[in-house]
């Protein structure tokens, strides 16, 4: 994605829109003159988004472990390992990050979901404002609690897309 947004800048093209699997960067102003407003996908039901977030020349990226998982005799195991444990995480579903790299976004990411809401919200708590991020875990009895970081309410917009 930020090669590709690097390419588009060199051509002289400001306004742009990368996807690469639910992985976005937004550079500039959608359509209507506006930043882009992205969806956050509910862990609980990929077809619902659970908030949405207004960026430009941001990148958006969500790892997580609803997506792509291993089920082992009934219980379903993260392709994303904690290193110090040698074990795939369990706690976070879902954990999104802005930040003005994809490559950066994409990394603190997969970070944080083996950091945890706690360790994780407290390191993206204390890098500069560009940098914010939405932490979801689920709870023992099912239901899912979000913990965004000090600068994700700036980014933050609410609601579903129109």
């Amino acid at each position: 994605m930020d090669e590709a947004a690097r390419i588009f800048r060199e051509h002289g093209i400001t306004d742009f829109f990368v996807d690469i699997g639910g992985d976005v960067y937004a550079g500039g102003k959608n359509c209507a003159g506006r930043p882009w407003r992205i969806g956050v996908r509910d862990p609980r039901d990929r077809a619902k988004i659970i908030d949405v977030v207004e960026v430009s020349d941001r990148a958006v990226v969500t790892s997580g472990n609803y997506e792509k998982y291993l089920v082992i005799q009934g219980e379903q195991w993260s392709h994303i390992f904690d290193p110090r444990t040698g074990y795939p995480q369990k706690d976070v579903v879902s954990a999104t990050v802005i930040a003005e790299m994809a490559i950066d976004a994409d990394a603190m990411a997969t970070a944080l979901c083996v950091l945890g809401s706690g360790d994780g919200t407290a390191y993206i708590d204390s890098l500069p404002e560009p940098f914010a991020s939405l932490i979801i875990i689920r709870q023992k009895s099912g239901a899912i609690q979000q913990f965004p970081s000090r600068h994700y309410g700036t980014y933050q917009r609410g609601g579903k897309l129109p």
